[in-house]
């Protein structure tokens, strides 16, 4: 196996990719110098992929950010106060600053994008905006999935939203050209099945071969969460706040009426049992929980639904979730110190 790794970085990345090699081709046919060298690897490949990864994780909080605004209705300080936290707070932050080729910022963008369009096609009065929204949804679900197939666990979102916005604009007319539409937006995994195709000779292969989900029957559910060994919470407890904010959420409101909370909740418990079943439930020498980036729409929703919340509360509560927010920022942020200097273990548990 070649390369064992799903399509879905390289093709989000492809339009800096290109656009790089077009300026190194030039630069090197008038200078000649090496730094120019079209192979893929110097600089400008590095720096143009890099800066549009901070783009898609840039355009996934704006996304976040509008999707607070206008369709949960929360105050713009407390969606300023959940979005920065999570970016900068959480382990995230660690993937975003110092490991962006690693999938998951990329990926966590075409979960944000997934439900964003999803909304916009459920809301949308005029068939063209409809169609287009819907188009734009399963192409992110297309994405989600060839960039990390555990992204699966957005099915649940995406039938909700399809089926609710062809309800709302119902002919046949827009049922074949959902289905049309919807069929041209799935391009991303018939990318995935050509290269499969090149390197396996099976349109359809399992390119991890010796890894794989090998304890289903006994999940490591509570240790994915909590062990010292890249357990969720302990690297990242800031996010026991987003729990608490969504627990608040579904108690005061419910989720029967939601178009995201409910398919989104029950996702998540869905990638928690895949990850959680998975021979290395630790991901390897992750810095956190890596496996849960994909949760970030969730992470931050949460955050903000518990902020909101706070601010309705006494001054001790609002110190003491002040107090909390600190230590847990700084514990996260000691963590990753401790981690890049290799002065704690990176595949073993702390304790």
């Amino acid at each position: 196996m070649r390369n064992k790794y799903p399509t879905g970085l390289a093709i989000s990345l492809l339009p800096a990719f290109t656009v790089a090699h077009g300026v190194a081709l030039a630069a090197h046919a008038l200078t000649g110098a090496e730094v120019f060298t079209s192979n893929g690897y110097t600089p400008l490949y590095q720096l143009a992929t890099v800066a549009m990864i901070m783009l898609y994780g840039l355009f996934m909080m704006s996304l976040l950010d509008s999707l607070l605004a206008h369709y949960f209705r929360i105050q713009g300080p407390m969606i300023a106060l959940a979005v920065s936290l999570f970016w900068a707070g959480s382990h995230y932050a660690y993937y975003y600053f110092r490991e962006p080729m690693m999938v998951h910022v990329v990926s966590a963008f075409w979960i944000t994008a997934c439900i964003s369009a999803g909304v916009k096609a459920v809301q949308a009065q005029a068939h063209a905006r409809f169609a287009m929204a819907l188009w734009l949804m399963c192409f992110a679900f297309a994405m989600a999935v060839v960039a990390r197939p555990t992204n699966m666990f957005m099915a649940p979102f995406v039938a909700l939203a399809g089926i609710t916005a062809l309800k709302n604009n119902w002919s046949q007319r827009a049922l074949w050209q959902s289905a049309g539409l919807g069929l041209l937006a799935a391009w991303p995994v018939a990318v995935q099945m050509a290269a499969w195709k090149i390197m396996t000779g099976s349109w359809i292969s399992y390119s991890y071969k010796s890894e794989g989900f090998v304890f289903w029957k006994s999940p490591y559910l509570w240790s994915t969460l909590f062990s010292s060994l890249h357990g969720l919470f302990f690297w990242s407890p800031l996010l026991i706040l987003a729990v608490a904010g969504l627990a608040l959420r579904v108690y005061r409101h419910g989720v029967r009426d939601n178009l995201i909370l409910g398919p989104m909740l029950l996702g998540a418990a869905v990638l928690w049992y895949f990850n959680s079943s998975w021979h290395q439930w630790w991901f390897g020498d992750a810095f956190g929980a890596r496996s849960f980036l994909e949760l970030a729409p969730l992470f931050v929703f949460g955050l903000a639904f518990f902020f909101e919340a706070v601010a309705l509360k006494k001054r001790p509560l609002q110190f003491a979730t002040a107090a909390f927010v600190g230590v847990a920022t700084l514990y996260t942020y000691a963590l990753m110190a401790l981690y890049i200097a290799r002065k704690i273990p990176r595949a073993d548990y702390l304790f």
